[in-house]
């Protein structure tokens, strides 16, 4: 067992412990090189006949969460072996688990339960939608953390796997029972990402009701017999979820989220007062058919009237009156109706980073994890078994190319979820890249490069080959960076390639001064060659770059007011120094 103080492997101090299982105990550590927070999450070596099994099983989850990004998942940068013990070193996620909520407080409301259950879809269907698709399979409040914040964590890998669709029968199926799906149990065991949804529908009753299905004798009755005030939409849902024929369930996270978005709907009164409206309408349907089968024109009429829908969406999304909530909506029905329409991509990405969560307005452009997700759920969304961004590269590449730049661009620099922002980045600048292929173009050059960083900043993290490869790979990058700054004609471009490559020289300055051919001076020169490109910039720019340069190279200093440019850039120089005094290394 690890000591309070203990220093692994050269570089985890031990702080505390914040957690015990029956084979495990985690543990809150430092990285003192990095000066960051890890849980250490120690595995005893039980039982001789287990231990391979448990070896592979760590290895197993530890290579598939180091290959995942999304911000409900953690990272998992290390696993140590020892002669006692299995050590891994993840994020440290403050919070308590879903299950010590429900012993500390009860049933949970509804709200919070289909918020969480939104969460748990986005992160699902992340998982379900990589290139060799996972399935978790054993999704439960005990494997869920709740942050400070309000956002869900899932957690303890150790049962999911990659799905492989050739298969005849799954491998070992894992699950607990009474959250588990029938599927998961039996010799011929079979499971898909159904099996999760399945999974999920008994989590949220659980939530919801505080009768935990895994007790004797495993059943989950509607959640109104438990409590009559909770919504009959909510009760529909998730019986449909824990339906034991898969086919009879949500087939996809996907659906099973627009579900949980419009639970209200699905209430009896509603679906009455809707029957009687169909009767309506079906009887004004028919005597319009009958009406509208003699004119030659139908066709015609029917693209004036799209036409005429598209214009309305678009009226009502740029309408600055309306709710945050109703333009999105506007923005939505737009693509579904006309996905290569350009204008519904970019209105809703700029909706996004000019105004927050609440549809207030902001100046700092930031992207939030429900924003982010939101624009993810694009790409998955069906309207006909047609995926809209699918449909908006084959009929209209240019725009889509650009949009996915820009998407790649804004999530490097505005997404709020900093840990995450360069992997959620590259998903943007991949669907960029493939769609452009071998076409060498300015843009293409800027995301390849940025694409590039990203790449060697994840190998930084995860210490995936020797860090002075790394940091030489990275500083040769970093002078593409510089000679697109030199050349580009996008001045925008220019600016945020500007404030990469001294972010970059601040942050590795002592590994990059330990390269054979560059020294500190080096570095500040460097820095000044920017600073040089940004303060010309600065003076003939229009007033929008202007802006953005006052938004990127500013900083609060000493007296606490905002630097200008060469105060900013005087601050970084010294920033390099004091790094390099605090190593102990002039060179």
């Amino acid at each position: 067992m690890l000591e309070i103080g203990q220093l692994v492997d050269n570089k985890y101090r031990v702080l505390d412990i914040v957690g015990k299982g029956g084979m495990s105990v985690v543990y809150l550590a430092r990285n003192e090189r990095a000066n960051k927070s890890w849980a250490i999450k120690e595995v005893r070596k039980v039982g001789e006949e287990n231990l391979e099994v448990k070896k592979n099983s760590l290895i197993a989850e530890t290579e598939m969460l180091k290959n995942l990004s999304h911000p409900n998942l953690p990272t998992i940068v290390d696993v140590i072996e020892t002669e006692d013990t299995f050590l891994v070193v993840m994020d440290y996620i403050e919070g308590n688990d879903l299950s010590e909520i429900l012993r500390e407080y009860g049933a949970q409301p509804q709200e919070k339960v289909i918020e969480w259950g939104l969460q748990l879809c986005d992160v699902l269907g992340y998982l379900h939608t990589r290139e060799k698709p996972i399935i978790y399979r054993d999704l439960k409040p005990a494997n869920i953390m709740l942050k400070p914040d309000g956002n869900i964590t899932l957690i303890d890998f150790g049962t999911a796997r990659e799905i492989k669709v050739a298969d005849a029968n799954d491998t070992i199926s894992l699950g607990t029972r009474g959250y588990a799906a029938p599927e998961q149990f039996g010799a011929n065991a079979k499971t898909d990402a159904r099996t999760d949804i399945y999974c999920l529908g008994a989590t949220m009753y659980h939530l919801v009701t505080n009768h935990n299905p895994a007790t004797e004798p495993y059943v989950m009755s509607p959640i109104r017999e438990r409590n009559p005030a909770l919504s009959a939409g909510l009760e529909n849902i998730i019986l449909k979820c824990t339906r034991n024929n898969p086919d009879e369930r949500y087939q996809s996270c996907a659906e099973l989220m627009y579900a949980l978005e419009h639970y209200d709907t699905i209430d009896e009164a509603y679906r009455k007062k809707q029957k009687r409206k169909l009767g309506s309408f079906i009887t004004m349907l028919v005597l319009m058919v009958v009406c509208l089968g003699i004119a030659v024109f139908a066709h015609f009429g029917a693209q004036s009237r799209k036409a005429e829908d598209i214009n309305t969406y678009l009226i009502e999304a740029d309408n600055e009156a309306n709710t945050k909530d109703e333009r999105v909506a506007a923005f939505k029905k737009g693509i579904h109706l006309d996905p290569a329409n350009e204008q519904f991509y970019n209105g809703l990405l700029d909706l996004y980073l000019t105004t927050d969560d609440k549809g207030e307005p902001e100046s700092d452009n930031k992207l939030s994890v429900r924003e982010i997700s939101d624009l993810d759920m694009i790409a998955f969304e069906n309207d006909n078994k047609i995926q809209p961004l699918t449909e908006f590269r084959d009929n209209n590449k240019e725009e889509y190319e650009k949009f996915c730049s820009k998407t790649g661009v804004s999530c490097w620099y505005y997404y709020d979820s900093s840990s995450k922002k360069e992997d959620k980045a590259s998903e943007w600048f991949k669907r960029y890249l493939d769609s452009v292929g071998d076409n060498e173009t300015e843009e293409s050059k800027f995301v390849q490069i940025y694409n590039s960083i990203g790449q060697l900043h994840h190998m930084q993290i995860a210490r995936q080959q020797d860090q002075k490869v790394q940091n030489e790979q990275l500083w040769g990058v970093l002078a593409e960076l510089y000679s697109f700054c030199q050349n580009a004609s996008d001045d925008e471009a220019v600016v945020l390639a500007g404030k990469e490559i001294v972010e970059n020289i601040v942050n590795y300055c002592t590994g990059f001064a330990s390269l054979d051919d560059v020294n500190k001076e080096d570095l500040v020169n460097r820095v000044n060659d920017v600073h040089n490109i940004i303060a010309e910039k600065y003076e003939n720019a229009d007033s929008n770059i202007k802006k953005l340069i006052e938004r990127q190279f500013s900083a609060i200093n000493v007296n606490g007011t905002n630097t200008d440019i060469a105060d900013y850039f005087k601050m970084v120089e010294a920033k390099i120094l004091d790094n390099f005094k605090s190593q102990n290394r002039v060179k």
